[in-house]
């Protein structure tokens, strides 16, 4: 093996380094572009809410953004009220547990993000 050889060699052998990193390359920005999506669609549907009580009514409202999302005199009138008015929505209330469509509007915790993200692509897959 002479000289010319090794240097076709080692230049092919580049070549297909570079295809394969910039394959990989393009396929980690696909799948950073995806997440920052989900987290776009996430931050939007998701709330995580404040109480308030005035007298004997309770009052949801977006700890992030102060937005009001509903009133009644006790939880289960608020989750009917939120129920209509962000149907696809997610509530995560003050003591982690979390409100939405498709555990059935009832209070549930889970126990990690995951749980969640799978909650939410199963509504997601559900709309279509």
């Amino acid at each position: 093996m002479d000289i010319l050889d090794i240097l076709v060699i080692g230049f092919f052998v580049y070549l297909a380094t570079r295809a394969v990193s910039y394959l990989l390359t393009a396929s980690i920005k696909e799948k950073e572009k995806d997440l920052e999506e989900f987290k776009s669609r996430l931050s939007k549907i998701t709330h995580a809410v404040s109480v308030e009580k005035h007298g004997d009514q309770l009052y949801w409202f977006d700890a992030d953004t102060d937005l009001f999302l509903g009133q009644g005199v006790d939880e289960s009138e608020i989750i009917k009220v939120v129920q209509k008015r962000f149907p696809t929505h997610i509530f995560i209330l003050p003591d982690d547990s979390v409100v939405a469509r498709p555990s059935d509007w009832a209070p549930k915790h889970y126990s990690d993000v995951a749980q969640i993200k799978k909650l939410v692509q199963k509504d997601t897959k559900q709309k279509v």
